[in-house]
Protein backbone atom coordinates (compact mmCIF):
# COMPACT_ATOMS: atom_id res chain seq x y z
CA UNK A 1 0.00 0.00 0.00
CA UNK A 2 1.41 3.37 -1.04
CA UNK A 3 0.08 5.24 2.01
CA UNK A 4 1.89 8.47 1.20
CA UNK A 5 0.23 8.60 -2.23
CA UNK A 6 -3.19 7.97 -0.67
CA UNK A 7 -2.74 10.87 1.75
CA UNK A 8 -1.34 13.12 -0.99
CA UNK A 9 -4.18 12.58 -3.47
CA UNK A 10 -6.80 12.78 -0.73
CA UNK A 11 -5.26 16.07 0.37
CA UNK A 12 -5.45 17.46 -3.14
CA UNK A 13 -9.09 16.46 -3.42
CA UNK A 14 -9.83 18.12 -0.07
CA UNK A 15 -8.02 21.25 -1.22
CA UNK A 16 -10.13 21.36 -4.40
CA UNK A 17 -13.31 21.15 -2.32
CA UNK A 18 -12.00 24.01 -0.17
CA UNK A 19 -11.42 26.14 -3.26
CA UNK A 20 -14.97 25.49 -4.42
CA UNK A 21 -16.30 26.91 -1.16
CA UNK A 22 -15.58 30.36 -2.60
CA UNK A 23 -18.77 29.98 -4.66
CA UNK A 24 -21.27 30.18 -1.76
CA UNK A 25 -19.24 33.11 -0.41
CA UNK A 26 -19.75 34.90 -3.73
CA UNK A 27 -23.48 34.11 -3.53
CA UNK A 28 -23.54 35.55 0.01
CA UNK A 29 -22.02 38.81 -1.29
CA UNK A 30 -24.51 38.95 -4.18
CA UNK A 31 -27.47 38.63 -1.81
CA UNK A 32 -25.94 40.95 0.85
CA UNK A 33 -26.14 38.33 3.57
CA UNK A 34 -23.76 40.11 5.90
CA UNK A 35 -20.75 39.10 7.97
CA UNK A 36 -22.79 36.70 10.14
CA UNK A 37 -22.96 34.40 7.09
CA UNK A 38 -19.90 35.38 5.04
CA UNK A 39 -17.38 35.10 7.89
CA UNK A 40 -18.42 31.53 8.93
CA UNK A 41 -18.33 30.44 5.27
CA UNK A 42 -14.84 31.90 4.99
CA UNK A 43 -13.81 30.01 8.13
CA UNK A 44 -15.13 26.76 6.65
CA UNK A 45 -13.16 27.37 3.46
CA UNK A 46 -9.92 28.17 5.32
CA UNK A 47 -10.22 25.04 7.50
CA UNK A 48 -10.76 22.84 4.47
CA UNK A 49 -7.91 24.43 2.51
CA UNK A 50 -5.54 24.16 5.47
CA UNK A 51 -6.17 20.45 6.01
CA UNK A 52 -5.96 19.74 2.28
CA UNK A 53 -2.72 21.69 1.91
CA UNK A 54 -1.17 19.95 4.93
CA UNK A 55 -2.02 16.51 3.57
CA UNK A 56 -0.67 17.32 0.10
CA UNK A 57 2.36 19.31 1.27
CA UNK A 58 4.87 16.51 0.73
CA UNK A 59 4.58 14.75 -2.65
CA UNK A 60 5.36 11.01 -2.43
CA UNK A 61 8.45 9.53 -4.07
CA UNK A 62 6.41 6.64 -5.46
CA UNK A 63 3.37 7.83 -7.39
CA UNK A 64 1.96 4.43 -8.24
CA UNK A 65 -1.79 3.95 -7.82
CA UNK A 66 -3.12 0.42 -8.00
CA UNK A 67 -6.45 -1.13 -7.05
CA UNK A 68 -5.90 -0.91 -3.27
CA UNK A 69 -4.74 2.70 -3.47
CA UNK A 70 -7.65 3.64 -5.74
CA UNK A 71 -10.19 2.14 -3.34
CA UNK A 72 -8.54 3.72 -0.30
CA UNK A 73 -8.35 7.15 -1.96
CA UNK A 74 -12.01 6.96 -2.93
CA UNK A 75 -13.27 5.89 0.49
CA UNK A 76 -11.10 8.31 2.48
CA UNK A 77 -11.75 11.25 0.15
CA UNK A 78 -15.51 10.84 0.38
CA UNK A 79 -15.50 10.64 4.16
CA UNK A 80 -13.37 13.79 4.42
CA UNK A 81 -15.34 15.77 1.84
CA UNK A 82 -18.60 14.95 3.66
CA UNK A 83 -17.10 16.05 6.98
CA UNK A 84 -15.70 19.29 5.56
CA UNK A 85 -18.81 19.76 3.43
CA UNK A 86 -20.80 19.94 6.66
CA UNK A 87 -18.77 22.91 7.97
CA UNK A 88 -20.77 25.61 6.12
CA UNK A 89 -23.93 24.29 7.80
CA UNK A 90 -22.30 24.13 11.23
CA UNK A 91 -20.35 27.39 11.17
CA UNK A 92 -23.28 29.48 9.91
CA UNK A 93 -25.68 27.86 12.37
CA UNK A 94 -27.97 26.74 9.55
CA UNK A 95 -27.75 23.22 11.00
CA UNK A 96 -26.31 23.43 14.54
CA UNK A 97 -26.24 19.67 15.20
CA UNK A 98 -23.07 17.87 14.07
CA UNK A 99 -24.94 14.65 13.26
CA UNK A 100 -27.62 16.54 11.31
CA UNK A 101 -25.02 18.57 9.39
CA UNK A 102 -23.09 15.44 8.42
CA UNK A 103 -26.36 13.74 7.40
CA UNK A 104 -27.28 16.69 5.15
CA UNK A 105 -23.75 16.84 3.73
CA UNK A 106 -23.72 13.08 3.08
CA UNK A 107 -27.14 13.33 1.43
CA UNK A 108 -25.92 16.16 -0.79
CA UNK A 109 -22.62 14.69 -1.96
CA UNK A 110 -24.04 11.18 -2.42
CA UNK A 111 -26.94 12.76 -4.38
CA UNK A 112 -29.48 11.05 -2.14
CA UNK A 113 -31.66 14.07 -1.44
CA UNK A 114 -32.94 12.93 1.95
CA UNK A 115 -33.09 15.80 4.42
CA UNK A 116 -33.47 16.64 8.10
CA UNK A 117 -34.55 20.22 7.33
CA UNK A 118 -38.12 21.21 8.08
CA UNK A 119 -38.00 24.81 6.79
CA UNK A 120 -35.68 24.92 3.80
CA UNK A 121 -36.83 28.33 2.60
CA UNK A 122 -35.57 30.01 5.78
CA UNK A 123 -31.95 29.25 4.91
CA UNK A 124 -29.65 31.92 3.40
CA UNK A 125 -29.15 31.85 -0.37
CA UNK A 126 -25.49 30.92 0.09
CA UNK A 127 -26.32 27.81 2.13
CA UNK A 128 -29.04 26.82 -0.34
CA UNK A 129 -26.49 27.19 -3.15
CA UNK A 130 -23.88 25.08 -1.32
CA UNK A 131 -26.49 22.45 -0.52
CA UNK A 132 -27.47 22.01 -4.16
CA UNK A 133 -23.91 22.44 -5.44
CA UNK A 134 -22.95 19.34 -3.43
CA UNK A 135 -25.56 17.48 -5.52
CA UNK A 136 -23.84 18.68 -8.68
CA UNK A 137 -20.34 17.79 -7.45
CA UNK A 138 -21.34 14.37 -6.16
CA UNK A 139 -23.25 13.44 -9.31
CA UNK A 140 -20.33 12.90 -11.64
CA UNK A 141 -17.93 12.48 -8.74
CA UNK A 142 -15.56 14.75 -6.88
CA UNK A 143 -12.60 12.51 -7.70
CA UNK A 144 -13.49 12.58 -11.39
CA UNK A 145 -13.45 16.37 -11.13
CA UNK A 146 -10.08 16.29 -9.34
CA UNK A 147 -8.56 13.91 -11.91
CA UNK A 148 -9.76 16.26 -14.65
CA UNK A 149 -7.76 19.05 -13.00
CA UNK A 150 -4.60 17.04 -12.36
CA UNK A 151 -2.05 17.88 -15.08
CA UNK A 152 0.16 14.84 -14.41
CA UNK A 153 -2.49 12.18 -14.18
CA UNK A 154 -1.64 8.88 -15.85
CA UNK A 155 -3.16 5.56 -16.79
CA UNK A 156 -3.02 4.36 -13.18
CA UNK A 157 -5.68 6.95 -12.28
CA UNK A 158 -8.18 4.62 -13.92
CA UNK A 159 -8.30 2.83 -10.54
CA UNK A 160 -9.64 6.03 -8.95
CA UNK A 161 -12.29 6.53 -11.64
CA UNK A 162 -13.32 2.86 -11.49
CA UNK A 163 -13.76 3.14 -7.73
CA UNK A 164 -15.96 6.23 -7.92
CA UNK A 165 -17.92 6.01 -11.17
CA UNK A 166 -21.20 4.21 -10.39
CA UNK A 167 -21.90 0.89 -12.06
CA UNK A 168 -20.31 -2.51 -12.66
CA UNK A 169 -18.53 -1.44 -15.85
CA UNK A 170 -16.30 1.46 -16.80
CA UNK A 171 -15.40 1.97 -20.45
CA UNK A 172 -12.06 3.62 -21.06
CA UNK A 173 -13.02 5.55 -24.18
CA UNK A 174 -9.89 7.71 -24.29
CA UNK A 175 -6.22 6.87 -23.73
CA UNK A 176 -5.49 9.72 -21.30
CA UNK A 177 -7.42 9.44 -18.05
CA UNK A 178 -7.36 13.16 -17.32
CA UNK A 179 -8.76 13.80 -20.81
CA UNK A 180 -11.47 11.19 -20.20
CA UNK A 181 -12.46 12.89 -16.95
CA UNK A 182 -12.51 16.32 -18.64
CA UNK A 183 -14.70 15.05 -21.47
CA UNK A 184 -17.21 13.57 -19.02
CA UNK A 185 -17.32 16.78 -17.00
CA UNK A 186 -17.66 18.92 -20.13
CA UNK A 187 -20.65 16.82 -21.25
CA UNK A 188 -22.05 16.96 -17.71
CA UNK A 189 -21.62 20.74 -17.42
CA UNK A 190 -22.94 21.41 -20.93
CA UNK A 191 -26.12 19.41 -20.32
CA UNK A 192 -26.57 21.21 -16.98
CA UNK A 193 -26.16 24.62 -18.63
CA UNK A 194 -28.68 23.72 -21.34
CA UNK A 195 -31.16 22.65 -18.67
CA UNK A 196 -30.66 25.97 -16.83
CA UNK A 197 -31.45 27.95 -19.97
CA UNK A 198 -34.56 25.88 -20.70
CA UNK A 199 -35.83 26.28 -17.11
CA UNK A 200 -35.31 30.05 -17.21
CA UNK A 201 -37.18 30.13 -20.53
CA UNK A 202 -40.01 28.21 -18.83
CA UNK A 203 -40.39 30.93 -16.20
CA UNK A 204 -37.99 30.03 -13.38
CA UNK A 205 -35.86 32.70 -11.76
CA UNK A 206 -32.12 32.33 -12.52
CA UNK A 207 -31.35 31.28 -8.93
CA UNK A 208 -34.11 28.65 -8.90
CA UNK A 209 -33.02 27.40 -12.32
CA UNK A 210 -29.40 27.03 -11.21
CA UNK A 211 -30.31 25.10 -8.07
CA UNK A 212 -32.88 22.84 -9.74
CA UNK A 213 -30.40 22.15 -12.56
CA UNK A 214 -27.68 21.18 -10.08
CA UNK A 215 -30.07 18.78 -8.35
CA UNK A 216 -31.33 17.33 -11.63
CA UNK A 217 -27.87 16.87 -13.15
CA UNK A 218 -26.59 15.11 -10.06
CA UNK A 219 -29.92 13.26 -9.70
CA UNK A 220 -29.80 14.52 -6.12
CA UNK A 221 -33.25 16.01 -5.72
CA UNK A 222 -32.47 18.84 -3.31
CA UNK A 223 -34.79 21.82 -3.82
CA UNK A 224 -34.74 25.26 -2.25
CA UNK A 225 -38.50 25.08 -1.62
CA UNK A 226 -40.30 23.28 1.18
CA UNK A 227 -42.72 21.64 -1.26
CA UNK A 228 -39.98 20.80 -3.79
CA UNK A 229 -41.00 21.11 -7.46
CA UNK A 230 -44.69 21.40 -6.55
CA UNK A 231 -43.91 24.96 -5.40
CA UNK A 232 -43.59 26.12 -9.01
CA UNK A 233 -47.12 24.96 -9.92
CA UNK A 234 -46.04 24.53 -13.53
CA UNK A 235 -46.72 21.52 -15.74
CA UNK A 236 -44.07 22.55 -18.34
CA UNK A 237 -41.41 22.77 -15.63
CA UNK A 238 -42.34 19.34 -14.31
CA UNK A 239 -42.13 17.81 -17.79
CA UNK A 240 -38.80 19.52 -18.50
CA UNK A 241 -37.33 18.24 -15.23
CA UNK A 242 -38.74 14.74 -15.81
CA UNK A 243 -36.96 14.45 -19.16
CA UNK A 244 -33.88 16.10 -17.64
CA UNK A 245 -33.67 13.48 -14.90
CA UNK A 246 -33.95 10.67 -17.43
CA UNK A 247 -31.21 12.21 -19.61
CA UNK A 248 -28.77 12.32 -16.70
CA UNK A 249 -29.59 8.73 -15.72
CA UNK A 250 -28.26 7.44 -19.07
CA UNK A 251 -24.69 6.10 -19.35
CA UNK A 252 -22.45 9.05 -20.26
CA UNK A 253 -20.38 6.82 -22.53
CA UNK A 254 -23.36 6.87 -24.92
CA UNK A 255 -23.23 10.66 -25.11
CA UNK A 256 -19.51 10.44 -25.87
CA UNK A 257 -20.22 7.96 -28.68
CA UNK A 258 -22.94 10.25 -30.04
CA UNK A 259 -20.57 13.24 -30.06
CA UNK A 260 -18.07 11.15 -32.01
CA UNK A 261 -20.75 10.33 -34.58
CA UNK A 262 -21.12 6.75 -33.37
CA UNK A 263 -24.92 7.06 -33.08
CA UNK A 264 -25.63 3.47 -34.09
CA UNK A 265 -23.37 2.14 -31.34
CA UNK A 266 -25.04 4.42 -28.78
CA UNK A 267 -28.62 3.62 -29.78
CA UNK A 268 -28.19 -0.16 -29.83
CA UNK A 269 -27.18 -0.26 -26.16
CA UNK A 270 -28.96 -3.10 -24.31
CA UNK A 271 -28.94 -1.06 -21.11
CA UNK A 272 -30.58 1.92 -22.82
CA UNK A 273 -33.32 -0.30 -24.28
CA UNK A 274 -34.03 -1.87 -20.87
CA UNK A 275 -34.04 1.55 -19.20
CA UNK A 276 -36.58 2.99 -21.65
CA UNK A 277 -38.68 -0.18 -21.43
CA UNK A 278 -38.76 -0.14 -17.62
CA UNK A 279 -39.81 3.53 -17.60
CA UNK A 280 -42.60 2.97 -20.14
CA UNK A 281 -43.95 -0.12 -18.37
CA UNK A 282 -43.85 1.59 -14.95
CA UNK A 283 -45.57 4.75 -16.24
CA UNK A 284 -48.29 2.69 -17.92
CA UNK A 285 -48.88 0.49 -14.85
CA UNK A 286 -49.06 3.43 -12.44
CA UNK A 287 -51.25 5.53 -14.74
CA UNK A 288 -53.81 2.72 -14.97
CA UNK A 289 -53.68 2.19 -11.20
CA UNK A 290 -54.12 5.82 -10.10
CA UNK A 291 -56.50 6.91 -12.87
CA UNK A 292 -59.62 6.65 -10.61
CA UNK A 293 -58.06 9.30 -8.33
CA UNK A 294 -57.88 11.91 -11.13
CA UNK A 295 -60.42 13.85 -13.15
CA UNK A 296 -57.96 14.43 -16.00
CA UNK A 297 -56.11 11.66 -17.86
CA UNK A 298 -53.29 14.01 -18.85
CA UNK A 299 -52.75 15.20 -15.28
CA UNK A 300 -52.71 11.58 -14.16
CA UNK A 301 -50.18 10.67 -16.88
CA UNK A 302 -48.02 13.67 -15.98
CA UNK A 303 -47.88 12.73 -12.30
CA UNK A 304 -47.15 9.09 -13.11
CA UNK A 305 -44.40 10.04 -15.58
CA UNK A 306 -42.76 12.58 -13.25
CA UNK A 307 -42.74 10.28 -10.22
CA UNK A 308 -41.45 7.30 -12.20
CA UNK A 309 -38.70 9.53 -13.60
CA UNK A 310 -37.76 10.97 -10.21
CA UNK A 311 -37.63 7.53 -8.53
CA UNK A 312 -35.97 5.40 -11.23
CA UNK A 313 -33.29 8.06 -11.70
CA UNK A 314 -32.98 8.23 -7.87
CA UNK A 315 -33.40 12.02 -7.97
CA UNK A 316 -36.20 12.34 -5.45
CA UNK A 317 -37.96 15.55 -6.47
CA UNK A 318 -41.53 15.79 -5.20
CA UNK A 319 -44.77 16.92 -6.85
CA UNK A 320 -47.41 14.46 -5.65
CA UNK A 321 -47.63 12.47 -2.42
CA UNK A 322 -47.38 8.95 -3.83
CA UNK A 323 -47.87 7.59 -0.29
CA UNK A 324 -51.57 8.30 -0.92
CA UNK A 325 -51.58 6.21 -4.11
CA UNK A 326 -52.84 2.58 -4.19
CA UNK A 327 -50.46 -0.02 -2.78
CA UNK A 328 -49.66 -1.47 -6.22
CA UNK A 329 -48.40 1.91 -7.45
CA UNK A 330 -46.26 2.27 -4.31
CA UNK A 331 -44.79 -1.21 -4.88
CA UNK A 332 -43.86 -0.31 -8.45
CA UNK A 333 -42.04 2.78 -7.18
CA UNK A 334 -40.35 0.69 -4.47
CA UNK A 335 -39.01 -1.71 -7.13
CA UNK A 336 -37.73 1.26 -9.14
CA UNK A 337 -35.85 2.48 -6.04
CA UNK A 338 -33.87 -0.77 -6.08
CA UNK A 339 -33.30 -0.83 -9.85
CA UNK A 340 -32.04 2.74 -10.33
CA UNK A 341 -30.50 4.19 -13.48
CA UNK A 342 -27.75 3.19 -15.89
CA UNK A 343 -24.12 2.45 -15.08
CA UNK A 344 -21.81 5.39 -15.76
CA UNK A 345 -24.58 7.90 -15.05
CA UNK A 346 -25.26 10.10 -12.02
CA UNK A 347 -28.12 7.84 -10.84
CA UNK A 348 -28.01 5.42 -7.91
CA UNK A 349 -29.61 2.04 -7.24
CA UNK A 350 -28.42 -1.41 -8.28
CA UNK A 351 -28.10 -0.12 -11.88
CA UNK A 352 -29.87 -1.43 -14.98
CA UNK A 353 -26.75 -3.27 -16.18
CA UNK A 354 -26.60 -5.35 -12.99
CA UNK A 355 -30.32 -6.10 -13.20
CA UNK A 356 -29.84 -7.31 -16.80
CA UNK A 357 -26.83 -9.42 -15.84
CA UNK A 358 -28.56 -10.94 -12.81
CA UNK A 359 -31.63 -11.79 -14.90
CA UNK A 360 -29.49 -13.43 -17.58
CA UNK A 361 -27.40 -15.26 -14.99
CA UNK A 362 -30.57 -16.63 -13.37
CA UNK A 363 -31.83 -17.77 -16.77
CA UNK A 364 -28.50 -19.46 -17.48
CA UNK A 365 -28.60 -21.37 -14.17
CA UNK A 366 -32.20 -22.46 -14.78
CA UNK A 367 -31.34 -23.77 -18.25
CA UNK A 368 -28.32 -25.62 -16.89
CA UNK A 369 -30.43 -27.20 -14.12
CA UNK A 370 -32.66 -28.72 -16.80
CA UNK A 371 -29.76 -29.67 -19.08
CA UNK A 372 -26.45 -29.78 -17.08
CA UNK A 373 -24.37 -30.51 -20.19
CA UNK A 374 -25.65 -27.47 -22.03
CA UNK A 375 -23.09 -24.72 -22.65
CA UNK A 376 -24.74 -21.35 -22.18
CA UNK A 377 -23.08 -18.00 -22.83
CA UNK A 378 -24.44 -14.70 -21.52
CA UNK A 379 -24.40 -11.99 -24.18
CA UNK A 380 -24.45 -8.38 -23.01
CA UNK A 381 -23.93 -5.36 -25.29
CA UNK A 382 -23.15 -7.78 -28.16
CA UNK A 383 -20.26 -9.29 -26.18
CA UNK A 384 -20.00 -12.49 -24.15
CA UNK A 385 -19.84 -11.80 -20.41
CA UNK A 386 -16.88 -13.58 -18.85
CA UNK A 387 -17.03 -15.53 -15.60
CA UNK A 388 -15.09 -12.90 -13.67
CA UNK A 389 -17.66 -10.21 -14.50
CA UNK A 390 -20.49 -12.55 -13.52
CA UNK A 391 -18.77 -13.40 -10.23
CA UNK A 392 -18.14 -9.70 -9.48
CA UNK A 393 -21.81 -8.87 -10.02
CA UNK A 394 -22.93 -11.85 -7.92
CA UNK A 395 -20.53 -10.84 -5.12
CA UNK A 396 -21.76 -7.26 -5.18
CA UNK A 397 -25.38 -8.42 -4.99
CA UNK A 398 -24.61 -10.66 -2.01
CA UNK A 399 -22.81 -7.81 -0.19
CA UNK A 400 -25.68 -5.50 -1.10
CA UNK A 401 -28.31 -7.81 0.43
CA UNK A 402 -26.27 -8.52 3.59
CA UNK A 403 -25.46 -4.86 4.25
CA UNK A 404 -28.99 -3.75 3.43
CA UNK A 405 -30.65 -6.03 5.96
CA UNK A 406 -27.97 -5.28 8.57
CA UNK A 407 -28.80 -1.58 8.31
CA UNK A 408 -32.55 -2.30 8.49
CA UNK A 409 -31.92 -4.17 11.74
CA UNK A 410 -29.84 -1.29 13.14
CA UNK A 411 -32.44 1.35 12.27
CA UNK A 412 -35.19 -0.87 13.70
CA UNK A 413 -33.80 -0.24 17.20
CA UNK A 414 -35.62 3.10 17.07
CA UNK A 415 -38.87 1.11 16.98
CA UNK A 416 -40.58 3.01 14.15
CA UNK A 417 -43.17 1.35 11.91
CA UNK A 418 -41.91 -1.23 9.41
CA UNK A 419 -42.70 0.79 6.26
CA UNK A 420 -40.78 3.82 7.50
CA UNK A 421 -37.81 1.77 8.76
CA UNK A 422 -37.53 -0.44 5.68
CA UNK A 423 -37.91 2.29 3.07
CA UNK A 424 -35.63 4.69 4.98
CA UNK A 425 -32.81 2.23 4.32
CA UNK A 426 -34.03 1.51 0.78
CA UNK A 427 -34.04 5.19 -0.15
CA UNK A 428 -30.69 6.07 1.46
CA UNK A 429 -28.82 2.93 0.36
CA UNK A 430 -29.98 3.47 -3.23
CA UNK A 431 -29.49 7.26 -3.03
CA UNK A 432 -33.13 7.98 -3.92
CA UNK A 433 -34.32 10.54 -1.34
CA UNK A 434 -37.98 9.96 -0.43
CA UNK A 435 -39.32 6.63 0.77
CA UNK A 436 -42.70 5.59 2.10
CA UNK A 437 -44.42 6.16 5.44
CA UNK A 438 -42.93 8.99 7.51
CA UNK A 439 -40.09 9.46 5.00
CA UNK A 440 -42.40 9.93 2.00
CA UNK A 441 -42.42 12.97 -0.31
CA UNK A 442 -44.06 15.14 2.35
CA UNK A 443 -41.90 13.88 5.25
CA UNK A 444 -38.23 13.99 6.19
CA UNK A 445 -35.64 12.40 8.47
CA UNK A 446 -35.67 14.97 11.29
CA UNK A 447 -37.42 12.63 13.73
CA UNK A 448 -34.82 9.87 13.49
CA UNK A 449 -32.42 9.40 16.41
CA UNK A 450 -28.77 10.40 16.09
CA UNK A 451 -27.81 6.72 15.96
CA UNK A 452 -30.24 6.07 13.09
CA UNK A 453 -29.01 9.16 11.25
CA UNK A 454 -25.43 7.89 11.55
CA UNK A 455 -26.47 4.49 10.18
CA UNK A 456 -28.38 6.13 7.32
CA UNK A 457 -25.44 8.45 6.57
CA UNK A 458 -23.22 5.37 6.27
CA UNK A 459 -25.95 3.83 4.11
CA UNK A 460 -25.83 6.78 1.70
CA UNK A 461 -22.04 6.69 1.40
CA UNK A 462 -21.93 2.90 0.98
CA UNK A 463 -24.62 3.09 -1.70
CA UNK A 464 -22.89 5.89 -3.62
CA UNK A 465 -19.47 4.18 -3.52
CA UNK A 466 -21.07 0.78 -4.15
CA UNK A 467 -19.94 -0.77 -0.86
CA UNK A 468 -16.45 -2.09 -1.68
CA UNK A 469 -14.31 1.09 -1.22
CA UNK A 470 -15.93 1.82 2.13
CA UNK A 471 -15.57 -1.74 3.44
CA UNK A 472 -11.96 -2.08 2.30
CA UNK A 473 -11.09 1.31 3.79
CA UNK A 474 -11.64 -0.15 7.27
CA UNK A 475 -10.04 -3.53 6.53
CA UNK A 476 -6.56 -3.84 8.17
CA UNK A 477 -5.27 -5.85 5.20
CA UNK A 478 -5.84 -2.86 2.90
CA UNK A 479 -3.20 -0.79 4.71
CA UNK A 480 -0.49 -3.44 4.92
CA UNK A 481 2.62 -2.63 2.93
Amino acid sequence: MNRRMVIYVTGRVTFVVGLLMILPIIVAFIYHEGHETIYPLFQAMVCTLAVGAAMAARPPKRRSIYVREGLAITGLSWILLIIFGSLPYLFTGAIPSVVDAIFESASGFTTTGSSILTDIESLPHSILFWRNFTNFLGGMGVLVFAVALLPKSNSEDIHILKSEMPGPTFDKVLSRISELARVFYIIYAALTLILMVILISAGMSPFDAILQSFATAGTGGFSNHNTSIAAFESVPIEIILAFGMLIFAVNFNLYFYALRGRWREALKSDELHWFVGIVLIAVTAITITIMPMYDSFWLCLKDAFFNVATIVTTTGFGTADFCQWPLFAQMVLLMLMFIGGCAGSTAGGLKISRVIALAKMAGKKLRQSVNPKRVSVIIYEDKPMNERSQNDIALYFILYIILFFLMVVLVSFQNLDFTTTFTAVVTTFNNVGPGLGNVGPTGNFSNFSDFSKCVLSFSMIAGRLEIVPLILLFAPSTWRA
